[in-house]
């Protein structure tokens, strides 16, 4: 099954939004939350992660299958402690390869980046 993203905002003074909760839509368009998937590749429990987020078992757990009370806040805490982005928590499913690159990417060095975008596009060619 896959999902949409509903963000609901609730303002606060001088009308700032600021954003409360994250609603799931099913839907056939949008990828799979991934939070279970990565907190098991890492070893952890959903207790484990819930005493690294500061919340209890059943918030992790709500958060995995994308109950509608599950918060913003929740999902960005985990994403910090599991050391992802917020998007890799509900990113299409890669394969271990890509997924590899793409966490080697994000350490790279902003002055490296540029070469290994060139190795890359080097591989590439080869193929073509």
């Amino acid at each position: 099954m896959q999902h949409y993203v509903h963000i609901m905002h609730n303002k606060r003074k001088r009308n700032v939004h600021t954003v409360q909760s994250l609603h799931l839509i099913a839907s056939d368009n949008v990828s799979d939350m991934r939070l279970a998937e990565i907190r098991a590749a890492k070893g952890l429990s959903q207790d484990d992660l819930a005493e690294m987020v500061g919340v209890d078992r059943s918030t992790i757990s709500r958060a995995e299958s994308m109950n509608k009370t599950a918060k913003i806040s929740t999902y960005i805490k985990c994403a910090e402690a599991l050391g992802v982005s917020l998007s890799d928590l509900f990113a299409d499913s890669m394969d271990p390869t890509e997924r590899d690159l793409l966490q080697l990417f994000r350490v790279t060095p902003e002055a490296m980046k540029p070469h290994f975008v060139d190795l890359m596009r080097a591989a590439k060619s080869q193929t073509d």
